[in-house]
């Protein structure tokens, strides 16, 4: 993983991807939206980056995926350290209005290493929905980076049923905006380094 990311397009799995799934779309009855016009200027981890999206708790199926040995330990090989869930669940990302996105950023200080799973992703022309990050510029300003983000972008497009492993503290990363009638659910998983 020396560019601080990793595709895996065979994980979760197909029977445990189709039932995060349907978690998934049970759950966004209960989503808020998450709407922010305007990036703060924190440029560390964290902040408060521009994004619009809806986000809904997990379910028990992503509980127990989460704090699963299986996954901690699979993770923890690609991340060459050992690895705790952050707190008791994670969480599903709804990017199904126009628009919806989450501009470049990088993860709070409890989610050293993030791993996003694509639970439905229509196609669209163009790259609406695809992440995208920046390894090569991990330690620029995030200021800089939004004015310039262009040089060194790498795109990724997960496809359903897909993930993304990512040092989600470090890698700055977005998500592009999603189009009309365009739909992208993700489930995300933060978990803290125990390297101190």
């Amino acid at each position: 993983m020396n560019k601080g990311f990793h595709h895996l397009p065979a994980l979760p799995g197909p029977d445990l991807a189709a039932r995060l799934a349907a978690e998934a779309v049970a759950h966004l009855r209960l989503a808020t939206p998450v709407d922010v016009a305007r990036s703060d200027s924190h440029e560390g981890r964290g902040g408060n980056p521009r994004r619009q999206l809806l986000s809904a708790p997990g379910g028990p199926v992503q509980q127990e995926w989460y704090h699963s040995a299986a996954l901690r330990s699979a993770l923890e090989i690609l991340a060459g350290a050992p690895l705790r869930p952050t707190g008791g669940g994670g969480t599903f990302s709804y990017y199904v209005r126009p628009g919806d996105h989450i501009t470049i950023h990088r993860d709070i200080l409890t989610c050293d290493f993030t791993l996003i799973t694509c639970l439905l992703h229509s196609a669209s022309e163009g790259h609406g929905g695809h992440l995208v990050f920046w390894p090569s510029r991990r330690d620029e300003p995030l200021a800089s980076l939004r004015a310039h983000p262009g040089p060194g972008a790498e795109l990724l497009q997960l496809k359903t049923g897909e993930s993304a492993a990512l040092f989600g503290g470090l890698i700055p990363h977005a998500v592009l905006p999603v189009q009309a009638r365009q739909r992208r659910i993700v489930s995300l998983l933060c978990f803290e380094s125990l390297l101190v």
